[in-house]
């Protein structure tokens, strides 16, 4: 099985551990979400498996993002889906095939 990473990111002002708790607590509230009763996707089961593959972590300002402008724009959630290499082909390979059917 894999895994589901859950980012929360700042902008560059502030103090570093200020923005790491910032941080964190947004990606805290992100996975809060998805395995709450208002996520109404998943079913009980499915939140069971979500909460054993799920991380949330605080980036803080580390990997800051701009605008074309030059304006901070890194207040964000990045979520990141880790798969096994052997799950990975396998989903690959279904992609392919499926295509291939279509054409």
């Amino acid at each position: 099985m894999g895994e589901i990473i859950v980012e929360g990111h700042t902008d560059t002002t502030g103090q570093y551990l200020n923005n790491l708790a910032l941080s964190q607590q947004r990606a805290l509230a992100v996975a809060t979400y998805c395995l709450s009763d208002e996520m109404t996707g998943l079913s009980d089961a499915d939140k069971e498996t979500f909460k054993s593959i799920l991380t949330a972590n605080g980036r803080a300002d580390a990997d800051p993002i701009y605008n074309a402008d030059g304006t901070d724009a890194s207040r964000r959630v990045v979520i990141k889906f880790r798969m096994k290499d052997s799950d990975m082909i396998d989903q690959m390979s279904a992609i392919l095939e499926g295509s291939a059917q279509g054409e």
